[in-house]
């Protein structure tokens, strides 16, 4: 983590009330609530199978199945992501602290790089398959 996520997530957490739990009228954490609703009810609509709809190379559909199945399960159930990697774990939107925020974001940031890598990659294997297609469609 840069300095810079490092001091976005100490404001973040200045404005949403103590590392305890927030204020209940605080608007910065109605705010950050209604976001996390937000995305868990695009996750339960398919968002993430409709990012992984190209199968690379690389990769198993039958993985990419089970982890939109998984994503959708876990949206159904109103949890979010906490944390990255083996220190994952998930937590229900309503028992959500301000001393989640950090894992929260760190959540979402690693998720949002992990999407826009797998999306490159997925340019870069369209574009080797249909080189000319491609080049003909921007002139024309």
């Amino acid at each position: 983590m840069n300095r810079e996520e490092i001091e976005n997530r100490e404001k973040l957490n200045t404005r949403i009330g103590s590392p305890q739990g927030p204020k209940p009228r605080d608007s910065g954490w109605e705010q950050f609530i209604e976001k996390q609703r937000r995305e868990i009810e695009a996750r339960r609509n398919g968002q993430l199978a409709r990012l992984l709809i190209v199968v690379l190379p690389e990769e198993s559909g039958e993985e990419l199945g089970r982890m939109v199945e998984e994503e959708q399960r876990r949206a159904q159930e109103g949890l979010v992501e906490l944390g990255q990697g083996e220190e994952a774990r998930y937590k229900h939107v309503d028992e959500l602290t301000a001393g989640d925020v950090p894992a929260r974001l760190e959540a979402e940031s690693d998720r949002a790089a992990w999407l826009a890598a797998r999306m490159d990659r997925v340019r870069e294997e369209v574009y080797q398959s249909h080189p000319r297609r491609i080049r003909a469609g921007a002139s024309g």
